[in-house]
């Protein structure tokens, strides 16, 4: 390394140069969700879009007024203003506003609160991208407006993520840069270390958005890449410099660069290939997410280690006794009396240490015992979110799953609407009103509690004279084939909620 340290700088030159024409590219290539995953609710979610026409994305445009009421006609007119300039955009679908389907549960009980559902003839991913576009254009004057769903929430939590980790960098970087300072008493010194962070990151971008042409990469490997890069790459040059000024002080260059890289490059070998290793696993996760940090992780450990091993050692060779340039505080020349005592004392002390300190390091995991995996929501937004603010005032007003029922999908190739398959899907609505935790069902075998399974039989024997809400109905929740039928199941659960998992898989089962 230091007989090659100018070339070795020429390459990471070069490198960084093309990093910095492609990292800041790297928003445009990365997804907003999840993924797709062969899970059986995808399945039904393919099934819904393709056979019954209905858009696997929606945002809820939720209105509120203190002085009106939604029958008033000034309401009204105000809600259809602050919708028309969506009729501008392509991939806006269907607006389903109370006005025009009449539907008594999109009215709160107080009569001020109702909600707008405007489907989007689009995929999720793209749906959060064009979110913001759609949330400029709705506007009103008379009405309190709020957009929320989970369009509207991811779209937060992609914003939130962003500016927390720009604000995140802005701090950290001067205090490690201080801290630094306070190490090592000099500018150049302190500066490798931080510069090293820097350049681990932007190039791991780079490469991400190399990666984001060929495969779906999620946009918190931001944060990983960002907070990891930053800390392993300032950790291994810490390293690297702080043993070299020691070997400086007694070698010449050459030797105490080869010694440098001898003892503590070889920790940093172990150190960045045991993580890597590690990180590795989540490689293998099917969701987009986790394989995103997984490729994140790896890419930023690599480059940090390989920036440890060759360009720092180049730079220690190049700056000689001149990495101690631009002193600032006066460096102190001890030779750890005070580390080297406090090792002997653990050492001849084990179980005096092992026992308090693993002591400690359990009662400090014990609050992992309660973690709640799950999808994030708008509950872990802050409290300021839109989105957030939307989904708690519906949830005030209308009930905490009022905006995420849990969808049935049924098919059948005989028809949905023959008499077997009527009286199956009547007493399959049936139980799950008699479930905890729901309030509703909503399908065709649902129009109205006083009707029977023969009278529903007889009905849609010929539903084009049967009474208004039968057709209503055919419409709403069957396909032109009648091969496809959708069920809403709406709950007093929030979606996230154990009970609303324990509802969800007593449904299937």
């Amino acid at each position: 390394m230091a007989r090659l340290r100018w070339w070795l700088m020429g390459a990471w030159a070069v490198g960084l140069l093309a990093s910095l024409t492609l990292a800041p590219n790297v928003l445009s290539v990365l997804k907003s969700g999840f993924g797709d995953v062969d899970t059986e609710s995808r399945v039904a979610l393919e099934l819904m879009t393709d056979r019954l026409g209905i858009p696997e994305s929606s945002i809820t445009v939720v209105f509120s007024s203190d002085s009106l009421v939604v029958a008033d006609t000034a309401y009204a007119d105000a809600v259809t203003a602050a919708l028309a300039p969506l009729d501008a955009f392509p991939e806006v679908g269907r607006i389903t506003t109370f006005y025009e389907d009449q539907d008594p549960f999109m009215v709160s009980p107080d009569l001020r609160t109702t909600y707008a559902l405007v489907r989007l003839n689009t995929d999720i991913d793209s749906a959060v991208d064009l979110f913001p576009r759609l949330r400029d254009r709705i506007r009103s004057d008379v009405l309190d407006i709020w957009v929320t769903g989970g369009i509207a929430i991811f779209s937060d939590l992609n914003d939130a993520s962003e500016n927390d980790l720009r604000r995140a960098e802005i701090v950290t970087l001067p205090l490690v840069l201080i801290a630094l300072v306070i190490i090592f008493g000099g500018v150049v010194a302190a500066g490798l270390p931080v510069a090293m962070g820097v350049v681990s990151v932007v190039m791991t971008l780079a490469l991400v958005y190399l990666l984001g042409q060929r495969m779906d990469m999620s946009i918190f490997v931001l944060n990983i890449a960002s907070f990891l890069g930053l800390g392993m790459a300032v950790d291994y040059s810490l390293l690297m410099v702080s043993r070299f000024r020691e070997e400086l002080e007694r070698r010449e260059v050459a030797d105490a660069v080869a010694v440098t890289c001898a003892t503590a490059g070889k920790a940093i070998l172990f150190s960045g290939a045991t993580t890597v290793i590690a990180l590795s696993g989540l490689l293998f996760f099917k969701f987009m997410m986790l394989r995103s940090l997984g490729v994140g992780g790896v890419t930023v450990i690599l480059f940090s280690m390989l920036l440890a091993l060759s360009l720092v050692p180049a730079l220690l060779s190049a700056l000689g006794h001149r990495v101690d340039s631009l002193p600032v505080l006066p460096r102190r020349r001890a030779r750890g009396r005070f580390w080297a005592t406090l090792a002997g004392w653990v050492m001849r002390r084990p179980m005096a240490v092992i026992i308090p300190v693993g002591a400690g390091l359990l009662l400090l995991g014990v609050p992992f015992l309660d973690v709640r995996p799950g999808t994030p929501w708008a509950s872990i937004l802050p409290e300021g979110a839109e989105s957030r603010a939307g989904w708690d005032v519906v949830e005030r007003d209308f009930g905490p799953g009022e905006l995420a029922p849990i969808i049935v999908i049924s098919t059948s190739a005989e028809g949905v609407l023959t008499s077997r398959n009527i009286d199956a899907a009547y007493e399959f609505a049936r139980r799950l009103q008699s479930e905890e935790g729901v309030a509703r069902v909503s399908s065709i075998v649902t129009v109205s509690p006083e009707i029977t399974p023969e009278q529903y039989n007889l009905m849609y024997a010929g539903p084009s004279q049967a009474p208004p809400g039968i057709a209503r109905a055919v419409d709403a929740y069957t396909n032109d084939a009648a091969d496809t039928s959708i069920m809403y199941v709406t709950t007093s659960l929030p979606p996230t909620a154990e009970a609303a998992k324990e509802l969800v898989r007593g449904i299937r089962a």
